[in-house]
């Protein structure tokens, strides 16, 4: 016999907010649905998405049967076809996905008018209309990854808006000032959030349970509240991950930091054990922020956390999850209001989402 899988996908917006729904039919009987709101993607990326869980349906189901595919996308059902050329690039990982789904399935793929995929459609925009939080996944998604015994943690790291120190090219250390957000700072600030909020639908993100934990220094601590406003999430001030000390050279443009002696600037460039006068070293930093990072591992399991920090402590900490060069402490470069995302299985494994993303920022 053959069964029928019904797939949709929908976009308000193209791209806009998105979603998908597949459906499993024994005739006219349904058997087993699945709907998933995707964030912010392109209604072919939608379409792709639920034919994709249609296919996952099917191999639960009894992979030695037979599948008929139907959609309203002509689109999706040419290229799955083989009789049309897959030309975006965005949608050629998920035309992998769905062809290595049909490897030892019986299933063919058929386009319908829209009037005849309304169950499908119908739990596409459900999940639209009241998008439920996905759990963070209990494996890594490459299957080439080790597998893991530890619940998963999101990790997103932002580093703070503008401030009046940023945009003068000031040296703002933990132990300095304390400015506030510029104006192009709260504008950052909000549209981090309203990103985070709706992010990238090929992050996969779960938002699950979010707390956002930020830096006690003012800049931070405005930048996360726009975050936590936006998730309607629980807020947290961390002292451990402030900017690193600066001590004498706070305040200081780099022009005049950099007029200072040579043969200090020398010591300091590239090291992990230099001081600037008064102030701190990498390592020292490094003492500080490690244990906030295997608290997170520890503490946060199923959970999203949103850290909101500056820009050595946010280098400290990815270098603590991904276990990099050293050389990365002083290579790696965070933008104002960037955002970086990961998974981390406790201290088994870790996956890069993304690393500082900037796309969502007003252009200054």
């Amino acid at each position: 016999m053959t069964y029928l899988i019904k797939a949709d996908g929908a976009s308000r917006g193209n791209p806009g907010e998105a979603s998908f729904g597949a459906v499993l039919f024994d005739g006219e009987t349904e058997i087993a649905s699945v709907s998933e709101y995707l964030g912010q993607a392109t209604n072919n990326f939608a379409e792709y998405s639920g034919v994709i869980a249609g296919l996952r349906l099917a191999r639960n189901h009894d992979p030695k049967a037979d599948y008929l595919v139907q959609l309203d996308s002509k689109l999706v059902v040419e290229q799955l076809s083989g009789r049309w050329k897959v030309k975006s690039r965005d949608l050629m990982p998920l035309v992998a996905e769905a062809q290595a789904l049909t490897v030892g399935l019986s299933v063919r793929f058929e386009w319908i008018p829209r009037e005849e995929n309304t169950r499908a459609d119908e739990l596409a925009n459900q999940a639209l209309d009241a998008p439920a939080t996905r759990p963070v996944p209990d494996q890594p998604g490459s299957i080439r990854a080790p597998r893991v015994s530890s619940s998963g943690t999101e990790v997103i790291f932002v580093r703070h808006g503008h401030s009046a120190h940023t945009e003068k090219n000031l040296v703002a250390g933990g132990d300095g000032a304390d400015p506030e957000l510029s104006e192009l700072g709260f504008m950052e600030a909000e549209a981090t959030a309203e990103f985070i909020s709706q992010a990238p639908a090929a992050w996969k993100l779960s938002l699950a349970n979010p707390i956002v934990v930020s830096s006690d220094m003012l800049r931070t601590r405005q930048t996360a509240t726009a975050i936590a406003n936006r998730l309607g999430a629980e807020m947290k001030i961390e002292p451990r991950i402030r900017e690193v000390y600066f001590g004498e050279w706070n305040g200081l443009t780099n022009e005049e930091l950099f007029s200072k002696d040579q043969e200090l600037l020398d010591s300091w460039r590239g090291s992990l054990d230099f001081r600037p006068p008064g102030g701190e070293s990498v390592n020292d930093l490094l003492r500080r922020v490690s244990p906030f990072i295997d608290e997170l591992r520890e503490q946060y399991a199923n959970r999203t956390v949103i850290v909101v920090s500056h820009m050595m402590p946010t280098r400290a900490m990815t270098h603590s999850i991904m276990g990099s060069d050293p050389s990365y402490l002083w290579s790696a470069s965070f933008a104002p209001a960037s955002v970086s995302a990961f998974r981390i299985w406790g201290f088994e494994q870790y996956e890069l989402i993304s690393l500082n993303a900037c796309a969502h920022l007003p252009i200054n």
